[in-house]
């Protein structure tokens, strides 16, 4: 008797594998290019890069986070680590900025040269990354991304860590999932090596180490690679222990951050991670940049891009051959914001947009990448890319336009000309820095004070709020300042006061007018009135002298009555 054939169901296990070879047929990478192709486009989106980042490099001033760090890297490395006790960063930038002054000079665009030049180390190193990991369209695609960037062309012409910081993070992130994959001493020495100097570059490097620990907790060879894993995290806590110490000092240091909180007050957390997504998907963002400057319409393309990368991680992660690299790469994304976001909740604020998420960057250049080459079409490919680069090309037009730096060149110059050589200046509320960075460059020695003197030790933090919080210890600290100035004005008694109307300079500006109507200080001038770079301060800069003792017979200098003129150019209370 014949049979009929019945269908027989497949296995659960088996259907399942089919769905999966199903989902990953969508996403499957397009044909890749020749080795020699990538190459060769790399090295015109390396020339890209390079031009975006030169141009104009020196048309803007140095603000008072540029001049500060170039102050402290000015000093020796003793100084430099003592410098940095009452800031939140290790030395690392600040000894490669030593020798890079040493070398290049101390002008704006020999500075800011060096963040260039690890600016375009990065377009670099993502590439290869990406060509290693996925493909060479990929890697094409990533280094454009990260070549047209307008957060990464800022922070390429700026005197500050934040080229460096994503350059040695994503070092740390491949070479920890390099030991992930496939182990081997090489991997290790390179993880160790990035590693530490990501933390020796900044202290949100610290908010990396949690996702290492979490890809080498669920990369399934932690068991077998136990060892490797130990003698990785036993050699970065050795080369790290060093700094240790000054950490805990940093972190004892509450106000560092100061200035930070009214905006997490006001705007919130769900604010802060906003502007994270906008800066990364199109543009310049974060505090005292040009987000204000972005159309409101760029708010579609920046959540269209997000969710292309929750796709590529979702779809790919879970069928693709590349699903563990991927998913490691979300984990390096997310992760260390969370921990930012967490920490700024439980502790102090210390999540700053556009700045904190820089170590993270190339994860998502590398997401968004991917996420580009998957796309079924060209056309769909191309549209996608040239949205990214026209709204990233509009804000570099923006950015170039503008001089929100604008004021402390100027301010600085007025204050050199107006003094003599080896005049006091005695300056408030975060105006030093720029004045004694332009100063220098002068070639005019100055004698500067910081009112607060606390002030004087890091250039770049003052939290008002916690002197207010002492109005009697403010009082005997403007005593003490104006005889530290009196002392230090020399035979002619004269100095400059470059000063803000900011409540933390009342006691000071009110000991001034005392001491006017007294006839013991008199007015010379009035310099002109600046503002603060970036944060646009009013800033004032008048010229005194103090006056000269009673002759013999008791009787004080005619031009005494100066003093009423001084009472009426000071400020008043606010």
């Amino acid at each position: 008797m014949s049979t009929i054939p019945l269908p027989i169901p497949a296995p659960r296990r088996a259907r399942r594998r089919s769905a999966s070879a199903s989902a990953a047929s969508a996403v499957a990478a397009p044909s890749d290019m020749p080795n020699r192709a990538g190459f060769m486009i790399l090295g015109v989106l390396l020339v890209l890069a390079a031009a975006l980042r030169a141009f104009g490099i020196a048309s803007k001033d140095a603000w008072v986070d540029e001049a500060n760090a170039v102050i402290i890297a000015a000093g020796s490395p003793a100084h430099i680590v003592s410098r940095l006790r009452l800031d939140s960063s290790p030395p690392l930038y600040y000894f490669l900025l030593h020798g890079w002054m040493k070398l290049f000079g101390d002008s704006e665009a020999a500075l800011r040269s060096l963040s260039g030049l690890f600016g375009v180390g990065l377009v670099a190193a993502v590439f290869e990354v990406a060509r290693r990991w996925f493909s060479v369209r990929t890697a094409v695609w990533a280094a454009l991304l990260m070549a047209i960037a307008p957060i990464q062309v800022l922070y390429a012409q700026e005197i500050r860590m934040y080229t460096l910081l994503p350059l040695v993070a994503l070092g740390a992130m491949h070479f920890t999932c390099e030991v992930a994959m496939r182990g081997g001493w090489r991997a290790a020495l390179g993880a160790i090596f990035c590693t530490t100097l990501s933390l020796y570059t900044h202290n949100y490097a610290l908010f990396l180490l949690p996702a290492q620990a979490l890809v080498a907790l669920t990369s399934g060879t932690f068991r077998e690679r136990f060892r490797t894993w130990l003698a990785v995290g036993a050699a970065v806590a050795i080369l790290y222990a060093p700094w240790a110490p000054i950490l805990l000092e940093q972190l004892r240091n509450h106000g560092q951050y100061s200035w930070l909180v009214p905006y997490w007050k006001l705007w919130g957390a769900p604010r802060f991670v906003v502007e994270t997504a906008h800066t990364f998907a199109l543009g310049v963002g974060g505090f005292a940049h040009l987000g204000a400057m972005r159309p409101d319409a760029f708010s579609a393309i920046t959540i269209l891009f997000w969710v292309l990368i929750a796709i590529v991680t979702w779809r790919l992660g879970r069928t693709s051959e590349h699903g563990s690299k991927v998913l490691r790469l979300a984990a390096f994304l997310i992760v260390p914001i969370g921990l930012a976001l967490g920490t700024s909740f439980l502790r102090s604020p210390c999540y700053v947009p556009g700045r904190c998420d820089q170590l993270v960057f190339p994860a998502f250049c590398l997401l968004g990448a991917l996420g580009i080459d998957r796309l079924k079409t060209r056309l769909i490919r191309t549209a996608v890319a040239a949205a990214v680069m026209v709204c990233s090309v509009f804000m570099l037009v923006i950015f170039y336009g503008l001089n929100p730096k604008a004021g402390d060149r100027e301010l600085a110059d007025a204050v050199v000309s107006a003094a003599k050589p080896g005049e006091v200046v005695l300056c408030t509320s975060l105006t030093r820095a720029s004045v004694e960075y332009y100063a220098r460059r002068s070639g005019k020695a100055l004698t500067i004070v910081s009112f607060p003197r606390a002030t004087g030790e890091h250039l770049g933090n003052q939290d008002d709020r916690a002197l207010l919080a002492r109005p009697d210890a403010l009082r005997e600290e403007a005593d003490r300042v104006v005889e530290d100035v009196k002392r230090a004005s020399g035979p002619d008694g004269t100095f400059l006061l470059v000063t803000t109307q900011k409540p933390v300079n009342v006691p000071l500006l009110e000991r001034l007018r005392a001491l006017g109507k007294e006839s013991t200080i008199r007015f010379i001038g009035d310099v002109g009135s600046y503002r603060q770079s970036l944060v646009g301060t009013p800033v004032r800069v008048l010229h005194y002298r103090f006056a000269k003792p009673p002759d013999a017979t008791g009787a004080a200098p005619r031009e005494s009555t100066a003093g009423e003129l001084l009472a009426n150019r000071l400020p008043a209370r606010e």
